[in-house]
């Protein structure tokens, strides 16, 4: 059990990565897509 977080182009991109994955592909971790908005840019906070 576990997350990644990806910063890709679009969904597209992301599912293809989760497809290639070893382990997902050999059906020890199930892979999901939960897209999400940056609320706060650590970048802007200094």
């Amino acid at each position: 059990m576990g997350i990644v977080i990806l910063e890709v182009q679009d969904e597209v991109v992301a599912k293809q990565i989760m497809g290639q994955d070893p382990a997902v592909c050999d059906g020890v971790l199930a892979a999901s897509l939960q897209p999400f908005r940056i609320a706060v840019d650590a970048a802007d906070m200094d």
